[in-house]
């Protein structure tokens, strides 16, 4: 079953967190009492969220788009938990979260703490502007020999190539001493 759906009405958001201005689609099925497909033209319902600390409710209509699906959109305008729900059946409940995506207003000061916790964790060392002179000192004494391995066909190993003319010289050489052909 899917999240809030009820019963009568299992509607869904495409996510559960938007950003302000984003498309909010809302679609579905609708039943009858039956649990027979509810067909209608539109399924009215009202999408709800609290704007500068009062509630604010709008009428949202989704409209068929085949024999019991439904389908709406709305575009968020402040940041907050919206929910919808329909007329005809206050238990199906859709909710989503708006947020502000505004990078203007996010912090963009110097998390000098999180730094130091983060190359602390990967083993390495926060160094400031004003220490930045330390860091060939701390690149050169961290530096590694890696060993890599290089993957050399037979045909092309002098050694092997040495030693197979070896054998088969010898063959030659143990043959003609016994005067084989």
């Amino acid at each position: 079953m899917l999240e809030g759906a009820s019963s009568l009405t299992q509607l869904k958001t495409d996510r559960k967190e938007y950003a302000v201005g984003d498309h909010v689609v809302i679609s579905g099925n609708s039943y009858t009492e039956g649990y027979d497909p509810y067909i209608a033209p539109s399924l009215d319902g009202t999408m709800s969220w609290e704007a500068d600390g009062k509630p604010v409710t709008e009428a949202l209509s989704l409209h068929a788009t085949a024999k019991n699906s439904y389908r709406g959109e709305f575009i968020t305008k402040v940041p907050g938990s919206y929910t919808f729900v329909t007329a005809r059946d206050p238990d199906g409940v859709i909710k989503f979260e708006v947020v502000d995506m505004r990078l203007e207003k996010t912090r963009t000061a110097l998390d000098e703490r999180l730094l130091q916790a983060m190359a602390e964790t990967a083993g390495g060392q926060f160094l400031r502007e004003e220490d930045l002179y330390k860091l060939p000192g701390l690149l050169a004494a961290k530096s590694a020999t890696v060993a890599t391995f290089k993957k050399v066909e037979l045909y092309q190993s002098a050694w092997a190539l040495t030693a197979l003319l070896g054998f088969l010289f010898l063959e030659w050489f143990l043959r003609k001493l016994a005067r084989l052909k």
